[in-house]
């Protein structure tokens, strides 16, 4: 089974694909890829061995059976790769989906010299809340934790629920609801660790924003990435959750095409 893994990552990184995609119907599965925002055909699969693969993926991921009919996303291992999965039944089959790990990126390789200019400076200010935000597949992931491979020389704590890639010489803290280590646990004890600067994943869910906008609070500088099509839909959904911000708000939100474009914008 890890050498079908192996061939189908193979396949979606020959493409540049961010992530991989099983839909299946009665007779096949099929798989897709996104790669630069848009979605293709990679190849099909028979019902059986993809039955066979998800059984597979959820034990290693640690996945209880017992609650295949509601959604689930754990961590799957393989090698030095760290693939985060996501199981989401519908009414008649569940579909899986994979967050493909590629190498870690230099900052300058991703974005434009401007952009990169601009990231340093967002950083140097050593405040506020930097949202990396973009549809999906645009590059948040990959633009961040290429940006915390250039900040080593900083003490950086980051929340995520999961670490995608593992960052030398940063701190990396894994949610963990059932140990009881939510967002905000956490948050509680990194302000203790003396950080220059707080990451916290991906915010999805209000909660999520309120401890990122917290940690901004305390004076840290938080990074964060956010799913959001412009700057303008962003701060609507910041105004909606907490009305007036009262931090510094600077973003840069991804389009990716035949290249990474920035949108950028500072609000105080």
């Amino acid at each position: 089974m890890k050498e079908l893994i192996e061939d189908l990552l193979d396949g979606a990184r020959q493409i540049g694909a961010s992530d991989l995609h099983f839909i299946p119907d009665a007779n096949q599965v099929k798989v897709q890829v996104r790669s630069a925002s848009k979605l293709a055909a990679l190849q099909s699969m028979d019902v059986e061995l993809y039955d066979r693969l998800t059984l597979h993926m959820r034990y290693w991921c640690s996945l209880p059976e017992s609650n295949q009919r509601i959604p689930q996303s754990g961590v799957y291992e393989l090698n030095q790769d760290v693939i985060r999965v996501t199981f989401l039944p519908s009414f008649a089959q569940t579909s899986m989906s994979w967050r493909i790990p590629h190498d870690t990126f230099e900052l300058q390789h991703l974005l434009r010299s401007h952009d990169v200019e601009r990231f340093q400076k967002v950083v140097a200010s050593h405040h506020g809340l930097f949202f990396i935000g973009g549809s999906t597949g645009a590059g948040k992931t990959t633009v961040l934790y290429a940006l915390l491979n250039q900040l080593k020389h900083e003490r950086i704590v980051t929340i995520e629920n999961p670490p995608e890639q593992m960052v030398d010489g940063v701190i990396q803290l894994e949610v963990n609801a059932k140990a009881g280590l939510s967002h905000r646990h956490l948050l509680k004890e990194t302000l203790r660790a003396d950080p220059d600067i707080i990451v916290i994943g991906e915010v999805r869910t209000d909660e999520e924003l309120m401890v990122a906008y917290d940690a901004a609070l305390s004076g840290h500088l938080t990074i964060t990435t956010f799913h959001t099509a412009s700057i303008q839909d962003g701060e609507k959904r910041l105004t909606q959750l907490l009305g007036m911000a009262t931090v510094e708000r600077h973003w840069c939100v991804l389009t990716r095409n035949q290249e990474v474009t920035c949108e950028w914008s500072t609000f105080r």
